[in-house]
């Protein structure tokens, strides 16, 4: 029983850690997980919306970097369109606005592919602790 227990235990601190990863209440999610079970927590968990890609992609798109560029004399933001910096007065060469937005959009597509990728060390991180605890329990159950 004291095997079960811990297991639980360790299972829903697990769950509790993803789901703090995912932009969730950690503390939440471990109280949920105890009150039901950590693999129905999980799947709920696993339904529900990223918070952390939602926040990325929001903040990445409010940024200067996505509709505009830096000044190559002062390093300052100015529009794509720019012909002169309103900061240093250096000539500059016009951009393409489109050109910018799309480079702007494959930086937050790059940095929501680094997010899933961490997502998922985590969820087989969790695989291969589940797989060594019931490892340990077969041990100890049965000699």
């Amino acid at each position: 029983m004291v095997v079960v227990l811990m297991f639980w235990l360790g299972l829903s601190v697990a769950l509790a850690m993803l789901a703090k990863n995912r932009g969730r209440r950690a503390w939440l999610w471990f109280i949920l997980a105890m009150a039901l079970t950590p693999l129905l927590a999980f799947a709920i968990l696993m339904m529900l919306a990223d918070l952390t890609e939602k926040e990325y992609v929001e903040t990445m798109s409010q940024s200067l970097e996505a509709s505009h560029v830096r000044c190559p004399h002062c390093a300052e933001y100015v529009r794509p369109e720019a012909v002169v910096c309103k900061f240093c007065h250096q000539r500059l060469a016009p951009q393409d606005p489109l050109l910018v937005e799309k480079q702007a959009q494959e930086r937050i597509n790059e940095g929501l592919e680094e997010i899933k990728a961490r997502e998922l060390n985590i969820i087989i991180s969790g695989g291969v602790a589940l797989g060594f605890a019931f490892i340990v329990w077969l041990a100890y159950e049965f000699l």
